[in-house]
């Protein structure tokens, strides 16, 4: 997810959290068509300079929780989804 949003990824991590938990709750509540960028309490130019554009801003919000969807939930190469779910139970 590097690249085109290097500047974001230059943020402090807090505030990158910041920004994407409240992105995520805004598009998960109201939705891509009426999604405020205002949600994210930083100024739409600020916004709009770390992501281009509020489709850019789903789009980045789309791989970051499929990369962390992936990280979580996925087993780690060389180990088999029965193992991996085992060990998962075991260390929670």
């Amino acid at each position: 997810m590097s690249g085109r949003f290097d500047v974001f990824h230059s943020l402090e991590p807090e505030k990158q959290k910041r920004i994407l938990d409240a992105a995520l709750r805004e598009f998960a509540d109201k939705g891509f068509k009426r999604a405020s960028t205002n949600a994210a309490r930083i100024g739409k130019g600020m916004l709009f300079y770390y992501f281009g554009s509020k489709e850019e801003l789903f789009d980045f919000l789309c791989e970051y929780t499929m990369e962390f969807a992936r990280n979580t939930y996925l087993p780690p190469p060389g180990m088999n989804r029965t193992r991996a779910t085992f060990s998962s139970a075991i260390e929670s």
